[in-house]
């Protein structure tokens, strides 16, 4: 549901080979418009998580190059095991984790 779009369904029937569409054109730009802002909102969430655990991400990735291979138990820990710039404040993955679903 969208505040602008409201709680309305807009969808083209696949198997309709026509060029009706079921909506007007000034919603079909409104339809592109959230999805662009919604993908955009998500890349800039995802690359504002990865930066913020960027040491830890490297830290699992040099691992898995040496080991190739994570048990649960040691993936945990180091989710769980603050990095330097972690331990002076900043959230772990799994706090981070965490967090973002209380959100909801």
């Amino acid at each position: 549901m969208d505040d602008e779009l409201g709680m309305v369904v807009y969808e083209e029937n696949v198997h309709d080979i026509s060029l009706f569409k079921p909506y007007s054109e000034e919603t079909a730009l409104k339809i592109d418009k959230k999805i662009k802002q919604y993908l955009e909102q998500g890349y800039s969430t995802a690359k504002k998580i990865i930066k913020q655990h960027k040491t830890t991400l490297e830290r699992i990735g040099t691992i898995l190059i040496e080991k190739e291979y994570l048990s649960g138990d040691e993936f945990t820990e180091m989710l769980n095991t603050p990095t330097k710039s972690e331990a002076k404040g900043k959230k772990t993955l799994t706090q981070s984790k965490a967090k973002g679903k209380s959100k909801k």
